[in-house]
């Protein structure tokens, strides 16, 4: 199947992850009122400059996550970035990930359409791609990504009046995730928890209404091509909108920082499903579409995706080798990734 068996991670013990994952959730959430209060007090352009500011500090002391991000990066570019280059995004990566965590803590301040819209700088595709589907009454996929600011998306569809349901992987620490649930919740959403039944999610897309999947983290659904790297890709969205008629939309809102961190929001072309008997095979040619159109949009705007997830760490552990293309040489890769 490949070239070297012997090619593995070792990866940390999963309830060791959970505990400091855990661990760290319930310090955010302590520090959160503190935090949220004195973003609430300020004018937008104050608070993201603290954002800024925070994304900083983590630059420097988020040790793990900022080598995930350079690991990715090398990876991904090789030698077509410098290490300036890759310096500077990373730090960016941390920046805009905090700012984005400051416009969440401001979401209470967001009370009416008006309050949203002075954020929204651009809004393409709605008219062409997503009013079609509501007419016939049509589900909607929205499929997007750790990518820009996928809460402000999600506020945009539910002010436009489209009932949104979100997959959320809950966080480890059950106190932490009922606070994100309830924030979730005042901005309009409904939460799934990832892993609850399909059955209610066809439900939701059966009623005409829309259902939000980011699936960019790391899965063994299928092993598809993500910049140029087979790359394990959750099936979810295809599947879905395959079961129930929904309309697959790829959706991104991005920030532009030449225009005060306000928001870019598009929702681009259908994807169409792929029905040709083989199940698995029409899944992945269906998620392929899915991941190279992410790939474009973080091609564009690298700072803000989550270069901080170990995306590509499925691919080298024993038990995804038979998922994996034949032929592939894992070595070489291999030699690439460590």
């Amino acid at each position: 199947l490949m070239s070297n068996t012997e090619t593995d991670i070792t990866l940390p013990a999963g309830s060791a992850n959970k505990s400091h994952t855990k661990s760290w959730q319930r310090f955010l959430l302590n520090l959160i009122p503190h935090v949220e209060k004195r973003v609430q007090s300020v004018p937008r352009h104050k608070a993201i400059g603290y954002g800024r500011s925070l994304g900083n500090l983590a630059f420097r002391f988020a040790k793990k996550a900022r080598d995930t991000a350079f690991k990715n990066l090398r990876f991904v570019y090789g030698d077509a970035l410098t290490e300036a280059e890759r310096d500077r995004i990373v730090r960016e990566v941390f920046q805009h990930f905090c700012i984005m965590a400051i416009d969440f803590l401001r979401g209470p301040l967001l009370k009416s359409p008006d309050d949203l819209n002075a954020l929204i700088l651009s809004v393409e595709g709605w008219e062409e791609n997503i009013e079609p589907l509501l007419r016939e009454k049509r589900g909607i996929v929205i499929c997007t990504a750790h990518f820009g600011n996928w809460e402000m998306l999600g506020r945009y569809i539910v002010s436009r009046g489209v009932p949104l349901t979100v997959v959320v992987r809950n966080p480890e620490d059950e106190s932490f995730s009922a606070w994100a649930k309830r924030m979730r919740e005042g901005a309009g959403f409904t939460v799934s928890a990832k892993g609850e039944s399909a059955k209610r999610l066809l439900t939701v897309l059966k009623r005409g209404e829309a259902l939000g999947i980011l699936p960019d983290q790391s899965s063994a659904d299928v092993f598809i091509p993500f910049f140029g790297i087979p790359t394990g890709t959750a099936t979810g969205p295809a599947l879905l909108a395959g079961r129930s008629n929904a309309g697959l939309i790829p959706c991104w809102c991005f920030a532009d920082p030449a225009h005060d961190y306000r928001y870019r929001i598009i929702f681009e072309p259908l994807i169409p499903i792929v029905e040709t008997g083989n199940k698995q095979a029409d899944l992945a040619v269906v998620m392929t579409v899915v991941n190279t159109r992410l790939e474009a949009r973080i091609r564009e705007t690298p700072e803000q995706w989550l270069w901080l997830h170990d995306r590509w760490k499925g691919t080298f552990q024993k038990h995804n080798r038979e998922r994996l293309p034949e032929g592939l040489d894992l070595s070489t890769l291999w030699e690439r990734f460590r």
